[in-house]
């Protein structure tokens, strides 16, 4: 199952706050995300007869609780920017920038026996990369990238171009390579190849925004899927 990429973009202080209190990233990510779904759930709950809603309502307290404890943790953290979703084009996005399926990484010498391989920071890998915070969110830890790594994420998506971005599209390859978020069924390879950089023309540029503005606050991101 693909998973969905979120992106908040931090002050500098509250970049020094979770590196002093990582497990404050677990609580980052399920405010935020609370808050861009609350209008959705509002909308959604005004909708369902009044027995449905109150079923609802009951249903969602445990994780309501949740967020309530979140909020207290986060009383003196600052403003929390609503996340950019970038749902899972992420995958996309990342093999156009950097044309791989995985972050990069080489092979020290006793990879023959080990079988492990050491990772090699890349600009293009941030979607991948940074360092982990907190506790696992169901895939993983939220991954934080601080002011020197989003500076240089920031100097890297101001270097692409968007037409470029779509040359490297290639569907074939990226079915190959397996990479997650493709649209798939009874269609040509051409059709969905359309739909994959239609995708990119969309997503870059919040990535690319969203980016440089952390970047002007002198601040960092938080990185986690769900």
């Amino acid at each position: 199952m693909s998973k969905v990429c979120r992106i908040v973009s931090l002050s500098y202080d509250q970049v020094a706050m979770l590196h002093g209190k990582p497990f404050l990233a677990a609580d980052v990510a399920r405010v935020a995300q609370h808050e861009e779904m609350a209008a959705a759930i509002q909308h959604a709950m005004a909708r369902m007869p009044i027995s449905d809603r109150m079923a609802f309502t009951a249903r969602r307290q445990p994780e309501e609780a949740k967020i309530a404890i979140s909020r207290r943790r986060l009383a003196s953290f600052g403003l929390l920017e609503r996340p950019l979703n970038l749902g899972t084009s992420w995958h996309i996005l990342h093999f156009v920038l950097s044309g791989r399926a995985r972050p990069a990484s080489r092979k020290p010498w006793h990879h023959f026996i080990s079988r492990r391989s050491l990772p090699v920071y890349d600009p293009a890998d941030s979607l991948m990369n940074g360092e982990k915070v907190g506790e696992d969110l169901g895939h993983g830890p939220a991954r934080l990238q601080d002011s020197a790594r989003t500076e240089a994420f920031a100097r890297f998506l101001a270097e692409q171009n968007v037409d470029d971005l779509l040359e490297r599209v290639h569907f074939r390859k990226m079915t190959w390579l397996g990479i997650h978020g493709l649209p798939f069924g009874p269609r040509e390879s051409s059709d969905f190849a359309g739909e994959v950089r239609a995708e990119v023309a969309a997503y870059f540029p919040l990535l690319r925004d969203r980016v440089a503005w952390a970047r002007a606050q002198r601040g960092g991101l938080l990185i986690w899927l769900s």
